[in-house]
């Protein structure tokens, strides 16, 4: 696997749409999930309790599906992650 190195949290979903292990739907949703990552690391006396349960909620069965992409490569591939 000679995937090129990320050089930032969001450069990770175009190398996986670039791969073919998401599609362009998965990847808005991972970048949303990466957005609301920094909300959190960054500002996040700023993102109200409820926006935020809201937004989770809401990204929980995307990133599911990702992961589920991610192991069903890797296992195909036969990588040990």
């Amino acid at each position: 696997m000679k995937w090129r190195t990320p050089k930032s949290y969001k450069e990770i979903v175009t190398i996986l749409l670039e791969n073919g292990i998401i599609d362009g739907m998965l990847s808005e949703k991972f970048k949303d999930a990466i957005n609301m990552r920094n909300i959190l690391i960054h500002n996040y006396i700023y993102i109200e309790p409820g926006e935020l349960y809201s937004n989770t909620r809401n990204l929980i069965h995307p990133l599911n599906r990702i992961m589920n992409y991610i192991i069903s490569y890797m296992q195909e591939k036969n990588i040990d992650p």
